[in-house]
């Protein structure tokens, strides 16, 4: 188990860096900054500072906040989605996120009310899984029976034991398991913000 801990330590230790890469790559791709380029710039901060917040529950087998942390990971995902409908539909999505009235809720895609919702099936059509994650996020992040597993260990029929202590090193499975899911979900993100460079044309920022 150390073993695996340390590859997906290292895998985390791998993200931070790419972060910092797709920076520099969106740096170059223009002589002047952009606002896709700022867009991107904060996603990228904001999902830097994530990985690095999940690195630490990893440490410190922090079960708890795991997956809060993952649904994060994932509101930049659909963040960015939202950014490539908008562009397509000819709208700033800097200036749009910049509005205090900013809600998701207030866009439309084919008619209808946008939400986190329909953003993340969207997404799944080219990353069949991300629906079923961003759901179980999405339960996850409020008090469920996932919390009242991480407080007892279970030591024989009938009797339980209370796990009143920082981190669940007894529930290591699960840590990898849910650090599988991150990574993969940052590689989506990776992979969208790719996609987003080469398809979106920007304009030179001029309100801020």
């Amino acid at each position: 188990m150390n073993r695996e801990l340390d590859n997906i330590l290292k895998q985390l230790k791998t993200l931070k860096e790419q972060h910092l890469s797709l920076s520099i790559k969106c740096i170059k791709k223009a002589g002047g900054l952009l606002n896709t380029h700022l867009f991107i710039f904060a996603i990228l901060k904001r999902s830097l500072d994530i990985v690095d917040a999940f690195t630490y529950s990893v440490e410190k087998f922090n079960l708890n906040v795991q997956v809060p942390i993952l649904r994060l990971e994932i509101d930049n995902c659909l963040l960015l989605k939202l950014g490539v409908i908008l562009s397509q539909q000819g709208k700033d999505i800097l200036q749009e996120v910049y509005n205090d009235n900013f809600e998701i809720k207030k866009f439309k895609y084919n008619g209808k009310n946008l939400s986190e919702n329909k953003l993340a099936e969207l997404i799944s059509e080219e990353h069949e899984s991300f629906k079923e994650l961003y759901k179980f996020t999405c339960k996850a992040v409020h008090f469920t029976r996932f919390n009242m597993k991480s407080c007892v260990s279970s030591i024989g029929d009938m009797k339980l034991k209370i796990n009143m202590a920082l981190g669940n090193k007894d529930k290591s499975r699960d840590i990898l398991i849910n650090t599988a899911s991150f990574i993969n979900v940052s590689k989506i993100l990776f992979n969208m913000i790719e996609k987003f460079l080469s398809e979106t044309k920007g304009s030179l920022i001029s309100y801020l």
